[in-house]
């Protein structure tokens, strides 16, 4: 993960009593609601919503099948496809002559899934466009194969830019079903992802209704403390904000079994220099129990501490109010604090580690042993939204 330690004025030690609403990760603190898209893996159905992208032009017009979209330019380094392989890796296709959803080439729990993609245009020759749900050869018992791409039968090409996209498109797309949602019944039956698979944390879901009415899915969401640099600021200059995120995606199988989050092995295969921190302060003393058990139950459990992200969005959506913060990218390395060799252990003195900022955690606690950090794999959590709560 990149460091901006080197610029960063150390921030004054924000100090706060406990509040009534006890944080106690990973219990959620809230909810939000996304409205599901409809895809394709290998002629199955997928049903996704889309949070972030590193495209200024994707994020800022609303192309099927996405929303508007919070600018996020560290995606870039995510961008993983290969010419010479295209059906490769973590791609979704986006078949530009036929009115459809893309064909992701992924789903939870598989080698290449992170719940982010590379986004890889279908340009068809004049008069060949038809629907592509999957990546087999087509023929007469696949009339929605993969397109012919050389030869005298050549039906496409791929391409990496089209229409407002001048460059690599990343975008962060997590999966929530793949298999139908038209019998009205949120089936959880999960043993064979590719045909019938649930996010296992989805709280409730809005089928909609035979007149095309959106479907929606409540997914648990968690508050943040996080940092925003001040806009057009000539030296560095920070909001101190709560966010809420959600983290659908999970690299480590214990702690996505924790969070009911999908299984993502890949997103360990993305640029470590261009993720961010988010660390759960666990209440533990180092070694003492380990994060599975969950919740703060140690020192720390009387205090109100939210986990602690390196960077948030300052804006989201389009023109003036979109995103500035170049830092900002929903893969994050989760890392678990535990009391270190300096942890104040009087118990009347304990509050005073509570952090509500990463740059206090990272150049004056963690590396005065206040903090041991516990390395626990990659999570993707996007920041859905953010309230300023103090500045430095």
């Amino acid at each position: 993960m990149k460091r901006f330690s080197i610029v960063f004025a150390v921030f004054a030690l924000f100090l706060t009593a406990g509040t009534a609403a006890l944080a106690v990760f990973p219990t959620p603190d809230t909810s939000v609601t996304v409205t599901l898209k409809q895809g394709y893996y290998e002629n199955a159905l997928v049903w996704f919503f889309c949070t972030d992208t590193n495209d200024i032009n994707f994020s800022s017009t609303n192309q099927f099948p996405y929303r508007i979209l919070t600018f996020a330019p560290l995606l870039t380094s995510a961008y993983d496809y290969d010419p010479l392989d295209p059906t490769d890796g973590a791609i979704v296709f986006v078949n530009t002559g036929y009115q459809q959803g893309p064909l992701f080439t992924a789903v939870p729990t598989q080698d290449d899934y992170s719940g982010i993609w590379s986004v890889v245009f279908i340009k068809w020759l004049p008069g060949k466009a038809r629907q592509v749900t999957n990546t087999a050869a087509p023929g007469a018992g696949n009339i929605a194969g993969f397109p012919i791409l050389t030869g005298l039968l050549k039906e496409a090409d791929l391409v990496t830019t089209y229409g407002t996209s001048k460059s690599d498109v990343v975008v962060d797309c997590p999966i929530v079903a793949v298999g139908p949602l038209d019998n009205g019944v949120w089936q959880r039956d999960n043993v064979d992802p590719t045909t019938l698979y649930r996010l296992p944390q989805v709280i409730d879901i809005d089928f909609g209704d035979f007149n095309k009415t959106k479907k929606t899915v409540k997914l648990p969401a968690w508050y943040a403390y996080c940092q925003e640099r001040f806009p057009d600021s000539p030296a560095p200059r920070f909001y101190i904000d709560r966010c809420t995120v959600i983290i659908p995606d999970v690299e480590d199988y214990v702690l996505a079994d924790r969070l009911g989050a999908n299984r993502a092995p890949g997103l360990d295969d993305i640029d470590v220099d261009n993720s961010q921190d988010f660390f759960y302060i666990d209440g533990w003393l180092f070694g003492d129990g380990s994060f599975i058990t969950g919740g703060p139950p140690g020192i720390l459990a009387a205090v109100n501490q939210y986990p602690v992200l390196e960077w948030a969005p300052n804006g989201m959506g389009i023109g003036k109010d979109r995103n500035t913060n170049r830092a900002y990218t929903p893969v994050m390395d989760f890392t678990i604090l535990e009391g270190g060799a300096s942890f104040p252990f009087t118990p009347a003195n304990k509050k005073v580690v509570f952090v509500n900022n990463w740059s206090y955690l990272d150049t004056i606690l963690i590396p005065g042993l206040v903090y041991t950090e516990v390395p626990d794999h990659r999570v993707n959590a996007p920041i859905t939204s953010f309230i300023r709560i103090g500045r430095k």
